[in-house]
């Protein structure tokens, strides 16, 4: 069956949908409950579950960052009108970045607490980079060679290709802050993904739209 002519991003959708859920998923899996006989007191218990408080919060900044790619990559598809092979390719590369980050993440969440913090944070800052890259990559596309979207959402799109690209060159930043200061670069990571979230909120009415020039008499 042909995709719907109102919407030629069916399948895309549907797939990209499906990743997403997967990455989520696999993200909870790693925290796991302490085994029955891995403890002998409820004070125990308590101090076990403690220890996994660290890879809670991991979780809780790695279900921000996928959610995050989720709405606005649903945002940009509401207003495509066409596909490319370019954007095609962006969206799976974009896909591949959501889909490994519960390595990095259960990594982070293990070692962030111990005297071996930097490899973990250095590797999670590094998995952000990649993911930011993959979305310079998909807002770009969508405008070059050529936009695939109503004139009237041109601007609003290209506001993400502006927003893609600082927030790499921040990320690249952090990026380097994680080898000497891992605790400091995983806060700046935080704050910026809660930034991406106030995009995706208000982007539309940070975007201004295009002037039209006026018709010669």
């Amino acid at each position: 069956m042909s995709e719907s002519g109102s919407n030629p991003h069916v399948r895309l959708e549907a797939f990209s949908d499906g990743v997403f859920a997967i990455a989520v998923t696999l993200l909870i899996i790693e925290i796991k409950v302490p085994p029955l006989g891995s403890y002998q007191t409820t004070a125990e218990l308590w101090s076990q579950l403690a220890h996994r408080v660290p890879l809670g919060c991991a979780f809780a900044l790695s279900f921000l960052v996928i959610f995050v790619a989720w709405f606005n990559h649903q945002l940009a598809l509401k207003r495509l009108t066409q596909t490319s092979v370019h954007f095609q390719y962006a969206n799976g590369f974009l896909l591949f970045t959501a889909a490994i980050l519960p390595f990095p993440t259960a990594l982070v969440g293990e070692t962030i607490l111990t005297d071996h913090a930097q490899p973990g944070v250095v590797i999670y800052c590094a998995s952000c980079l990649l993911h930011n890259i993959a979305w310079v990559a998909f807002t770009t596309s969508q405008v070059s060679p050529r936009p695939l979207c109503a004139p009237a959402d041109v601007s609003f799109l290209r506001l993400g290709v502006k927003v893609s690209w600082g927030i790499f060159f921040v990320f690249a930043g952090v990026t380097a802050m994680s080898w000497f200061f891992p605790m400091t670069a995983l806060v700046v990571t935080a704050l910026v993904w809660i930034f991406c979230a106030a995009f995706g909120w208000f982007g539309e009415s940070w975007a201004k739209p295009q002037a039209v020039a006026p018709v010669a008499e």
